[in-house]
């Protein structure tokens, strides 16, 4: 900035400096500097499935190729390595208690480990295909679904160590599958037939209790908390329905 002179010129001003502006502290900007840097594993090949047990030191499950690799995700070191598979392995899910796993596989078999010696607790070989996705019940330890490439869904009791029910009706692979939050007779189900399909087992029937177009091959399906709404996860679209 400058002042005009009485003979033309111009004077410079000096430019008038501010103290700088401090920034408020919030509760988001706290939450994300509480993280450490992240860490980088390495595996032995393509990662197919993470997933995090509920309880502390909620344990990490990585599946790839023909092994399962669990690590504590607080001190981020891996902690055990499950590797008796006789082909791939799909799916390594940790049930809520983290004190036991399911697993599917390119054979078509569901395996069930104990956390701790890591012993064959069940093997469930109904299957004719490759089972993709496996997922505990979120009611009761006792129950377990499958969703495999023969285009089926089967629930598992673990207690009797035999297939409760079995569900047909998607017409390719079935690559995932979620448990109601409330009911733990409904299930839902996604499939590379482009449809996201609803078992209900309180009426005894195999056909789905709702079907829904998603339009493209189905990758994953998800309740969200109340139960009321579902995500399916497909292509280039996300979709929440409103069942």
């Amino acid at each position: 900035m400058a002042e005009r002179m009485n003979d033309g010129t111009y004077l410079k001003l000096p430019v008038k400096r501010y103290a700088p502006k401090s920034i408020r502290e919030t509760a988001e900007g706290r939450y994300w500097r509480a993280y450490r840097a992240p860490s980088v594993v390495n595996q032995v090949a393509q990662v197919t499935s993470v997933h995090f047990a509920d309880v502390y030191p909620f344990m990490l499950a990585a599946t790839s190729s023909a092994r399962v690799t669990i690590y504590n995700s607080q001190t981020r070191r891996s902690q055990r390595v499950f590797a008796r598979f006789k082909d791939v392995a799909y799916s390594g899910v940790l049930r809520s208690d983290g004190k036991a796993m399911a697993v599917g596989g390119q054979q078509g078999a569901v395996q069930l480990f104990d956390m701790s010696s890591r012993s064959i607790l069940r093997k469930f070989t109904l299957h004719t295909r490759a089972v993709r996705a496996v997922r505990f019940s979120p009611q009761n330890y006792s129950t377990l679904c499958s969703a495999s490439d023969d285009a089926t869904v089967r629930i598992w009791d673990v207690t009797a160590g035999s297939c409760v029910r079995r569900h047909d009706g998607h017409a390719d692979y079935v690559r995932s599958a979620a448990g109601h939050p409330t009911s733990s007779d409904t299930w839902a189900s996604g499939s590379y037939d482009h449809t996201v399909k609803l078992w209900d087992g309180r009426d005894g029937a195999k056909d789905a209790a709702m079907t829904l177009d998603h339009g493209a091959p189905v990758e994953d399906v998800t309740w969200l908390p109340g139960g009321s709404l579902l995500v399916s996860v497909g292509a280039q679209d996300v979709c929440v329905w409103d069942v």
